[in-house]
């Protein structure tokens, strides 16, 4: 199922081309999902509910026959943090990843922090993001909103200096794809973003249209999403327990299958000048999930599994990899090898966002995960959805990788196990289990 994929190379230089700033395309298209809401207001409003029922109503827009929900009045509600205060809820919808198009029309004033909002993802009274819509692009104003029983936080990659509402009407689509963590931003022109965020704070809720103390129409509201989960695609071992069969090195040698572990090694009879890989054959990985277990004989021990990853004419190992070390910054992290960039990319604890300019941000998640001492097993999960990478070593989060960077991003190539040569060594895998992910 992986072996079909296009080369290394082919997708790179598509994806560089298709993720220019600003033209993007988002990873969800509503071709491939259900219609599973839409309301034009023809028939009230019954479907929706009110943070503050007394300030909404549908109206007939001007001499027109067409109906609007219309936000007459600005709101006077406190909140306990800045959000929206006047917000319609979609009644009896609670959704992940969804496609959202709608008709927004500003009615009031114009200033700089002139807004219409679509708040998503709601789980809780403050808990769920938003889409500001506004003229100036600043600390307050046109960016995309994560609330979480805390004041609000700007999570926009990137953003357009802002938008203009005028007295008319205007096209917005919203794409959130929850795997991806993307939150992708549209409006009138749907090839051009004018907002893009990554985030998995919250990854179900309801959505709701609304305004902070602004007036504005909308109409024509319609929205896309899966269609109800299939069966799981299963993991499947990749590694037999007994062979190397579906598994090549450039130099075997250093290779074998002991006690039913694929076990890399050199010493000083058998001396590594440079470092070795292990390529799995059934093709590159692109979304996907990994399992395995590993283990280190030695404290100096120095490993790692590369994925989405390829190996240059002189053998190295050129992209991500998940690190395997004993401690430190380097255990669980992710490192970027070979490629230009800065090697350690996610440091053990932290996630970092990387822009479509190659811009760097790096914040920590949690303590630094440990492996159990020599010789013991450890588990490594590597999950990959697009932009989004995340590894957990023995359960827990170690490192978040979100990465834009339009000349580096990786999203697909090789998967392979390495041996380094700083120093004798010995790393063992089992239990590799490998999921193709949509």
């Amino acid at each position: 199922m992986f072996s079909s994929r296009p080369s290394w190379q082919c997708i790179r230089c598509l994806v560089a081309v298709a993720l220019l700033w600003p033209v993007a395309v988002p990873a969800l298209d509503k071709a491939d999902l259900e219609l599973v809401f839409e309301d034009d207001f023809e028939s009230g409003m019954d479907g929706w509910s009110f943070s503050d029922a007394v300030n909404w109503k549908v109206e007939q827009e001007d001499d027109t026959n067409n109906h609007v929900l219309s936000l007459f009045t600005p709101s006077g509600n406190e909140r306990d943090y800045f959000a929206p205060r006047s917000v319609a809820t979609i009644k009896d919808l609670s959704l992940g990843s969804f496609v959202l198009e709608a008709r927004l029309r500003h009615r009031g004033k114009e200033y700089g922090h002139q807004d219409l909002c679509v708040v998503l993802n709601t789980e809780g009274d403050y808990q769920f993001y938003y889409v500001h819509l506004a003229p100036v692009a600043d600390e307050g104003a046109n960016t995309v909103f994560r609330v979480d029983n805390a004041e609000r936080e700007s999570i926009a990659i990137q953003r357009s200096d802002g938008t203009t509402w005028g007295d008319q009407w205007h096209d917005v689509r919203i794409v959130r794809d929850v795997l991806a963590g993307d939150i992708t931003v549209y409006v009138d022109d749907m090839n051009k973003p004018v907002m893009v965020a990554n985030d998995i704070t919250f990854t179900k809720g309801s959505l709701g249209l609304g305004s902070f103390n602004d007036i504005g129409w909308f109409d024509d509201v319609k929205i896309w999403a899966p269609p109800a989960q299939k069966e799981d695609v299963p993991f499947v071992s990749i590694f037999d327990g007994n062979s190397l069969s579906g598994w090549k090195a450039s130099d075997m040698r250093y290779w074998s299958v002991e006690d039913g572990t694929i076990t890399g090694q050199w010493s000083e009879a058998l001396p590594c000048t440079q470092n070795q890989f292990l390529v799995w054959q059934g093709g590159d990985v692109a979304n996907f999930e990994l399992k395995a277990k590993f283990r280190l004989a030695e404290s100096t021990g120095n490993s790692g599994i590369q994925f989405r990853s390829r190996i240059a004419a002189d053998g190295t190992g050129v992209g991500y990899q998940a690190d395997i070390l004993p401690g430190g910054p380097w255990c669980g992290a992710l490192a970027d090898e070979y490629t230009g960039r800065e090697p350690l990319m996610v440091p053990n604890g932290h996630k970092t966002v990387v822009d479509f300019d190659g811009n760097r941000t790096v914040t920590p998640i949690g303590d630094p995960v440990a492996l159990r001492p020599i010789g013991e097993w450890n588990d490594y999960h590597i999950i990959a959805r697009d932009h989004r990478m995340t590894l957990r070593v023995n359960g827990e989060v170690s490192a978040v990788f979100v990465d834009y960077d339009t000349k580096e991003f990786d999203p697909s190539g090789i998967l392979a196990l390495q041996l380094r040569n700083q120093m004798p060594m010995k790393v063992q895998f089992k239990d590799i289990f490998l999921k193709e992910l949509p």
